[in-house]
């Protein structure tokens, strides 16, 4: 054990959100550089934190009010609330809107509702198949979760992992998302670096930083999470920890930038060295989330029933996906173990497969091309093309850089 923690331990951080809570209290309580542990639990709520936004401060006379990067939320604990927030002379946001779970991650327990009667129905059964389908970590049940009605917001995805250290903005990295699945907000694909205008991603970037700093969250890396609206940014919500994903991985191979150790520093009061805080981007990098209940058919013949109970050497062996990262033609990120025998509604992504290349266009086009000859897709509500189209990337153009391959066997 370590006997004396004050003077052998440097600093106290964690990647796991469940446990950001609990992380920030322990380096107070030794002593360790980090935020107040206040800002923690108003992160971790994200109710609570898009109110206390809502009436917060500007920074400085030259930053404009957290309060504009905000969306309309409203706390339900009985279905008259929500009939109130949605109906008659007083009611605060119009449909469709959306049904989150304060605690909740991964897009679990967010769904997508139309009308009053599909709000209450949904609101009704909601707790209920959470507690049932999943983990208590991933849906904030073991944080006593609540739910509220959020505006639903036009516009585009964008995931703003941003590194800060003393309210200093060390470095900003914007990744495109496409469109979900609509009712539910579980991430399909993505493209990094943004494909937006500059102008655009400094917007979304500016409002990162001011909301992260309006909160107390001075020294760390967060993943905040923002929709480009017909009103300009707006935030979604902030994860005050590292992204998760594949987003630490893409950061490495796009922009240089280790985002990893960046929260080893901070965490130690070590301030990060990176030379520009919107670095320029070294490959593109375009991805497709794979999940059981779209993509579990045209994996099952590809990965071994449980990875979780095998060997590094025979993962390699018995799954082609880790076998083509490892030759370099894909990126291949493991999310979960194995796939499930039975879909579930609330369910997690099982992995990401991505591609990168000298554009957007030609990495869109070796993913197309592997999602084509593995037959991923083949079950699924929605292709790759789709989501591909939903970036912005031309389905025209990548059709151009479309190289057939050889149908891939197992092994």
């Amino acid at each position: 054990g370590i006997e004396n923690p004050e003077k052998e331990i440097d600093g106290v951080t964690t990647t796991y959100d469940p446990c950001v809570v609990v992380a920030s209290h322990v380096a107070r309580i030794l002593g360790k550089p980090g935020n107040d542990p206040e800002a923690h639990d108003r992160a971790k709520n994200k109710l609570a934190f898009a109110k206390y936004l809502k009436d917060a401060p500007p920074m400085s006379n030259y930053h404009s009010k957290p309060g504009l990067y905000i969306a309309e939320n409203v706390k339900i604990t009985c279905a008259d609330d929500i009939r109130n927030a949605l109906e008659g002379d007083n009611a605060v946001m119009t449909l469709p809107a959306v049904l989150k779970n304060t605690h909740g991650m991964c897009g679990m327990g967010v769904k997508l509702v139309s009308s009053v009667e599909e709000a209450v129905s949904v609101y009704e059964k909601m707790e209920e198949d959470l507690k049932r389908d999943l983990d208590s970590d991933w849906t904030g049940m073991s944080f006593g979760g609540e739910t509220f009605l959020m505006e639903y917001l036009d516009g585009t995805e964008h995931d703003v992992d941003i590194c800060m250290f003393k309210g200093e903005l060390i470095c900003a990295l914007v990744t495109d998302n496409g469109p979900t699945r609509l009712p539910y907000f579980n991430e399909t694909c993505a493209a990094m670096p943004s494909r937006r205008h500059k102008d655009e991603v400094d917007a979304l970037i500016a409002g990162a930083h001011a909301v992260a700093r309006a909160a107390g969250l001075h020294t760390g890396v967060y993943n905040v999470e923002m929709k480009y609206t017909s009103q300009g940014p707006r935030l979604i919500e902030i994860n005050a920890r590292l992204g998760g994903f594949y987003l630490t991985n893409w950061a490495q191979r796009v922009f240089n930038v280790n985002l990893i150790r960046c929260v080893v520093q901070v965490a130690c009061g070590i301030r990060p060295v990176i030379k520009d805080v919107t670095p320029v981007p070294r490959t593109y990098c375009v991805g497709l989330q794979l999940y059981n209940s779209q993509h579990g058919d045209g994996l099952r013949p590809y990965v071994p029933k449980d990875e979780s109970k095998i060997s590094e050497e025979e993962r390699l062996k018995q799954n082609r996906f880790r076998q083509l990262d490892a030759d370099g033609s894909i990126i291949w990120i493991a999310m979960a173990p194995g796939l499930k025998d039975t879909p579930m509604e609330w369910e997690g992504a099982y992995a990401n497969i991505g591609c990168s290349s000298t554009s957007h266009e030609d990495a869109a086009a070796k993913l197309l091309s592997v999602v084509r000859c593995m037959k991923l897709d083949s079950q699924a509500e929605l292709k790759t093309d789709y989501f591909i189209k939903g970036l912005g990337i031309s389905l025209e153009t990548v059709r151009k850089g479309f190289v057939p391959v050889a149908p891939v066997k197992t092994v």
